[in-house]
């Protein structure tokens, strides 16, 4: 993750602006004592949409019948971008 400090709301947006057009996206905003930030990341190469991840998560459960904590374990990592 790319994280940028900036002061004022027209900086961010500069920043915001200057950083999408070189492929990263905006996925998080601070705003805490220290400063203001924003975190980027490089775009995924192939974005998986929410319901193919869904879809792909039912085959798997019909394929190896999963227990129902190896599917709510299966589905907390898809989410947060991990397996």
């Amino acid at each position: 993750m790319i994280i940028v400090k900036y002061k004022t709301e027209q900086e961010a947006q500069q920043i915001i602006d200057e950083k999408q057009a070189q492929g990263l996206t905006l996925v998080e905003v601070s705003n805490i004592t220290e400063g203001n930030f924003l975190g980027f990341v490089e775009n995924p190469k192939n974005p998986t949409s929410l319901e193919e991840k869904v879809t792909q998560l039912e085959q798997l459960v019909q394929e190896q019948n999963l227990t129902q904590m190896e599917v709510l374990a299966t589905i907390y990592e898809q989410l947060l971008g991990g397996a």
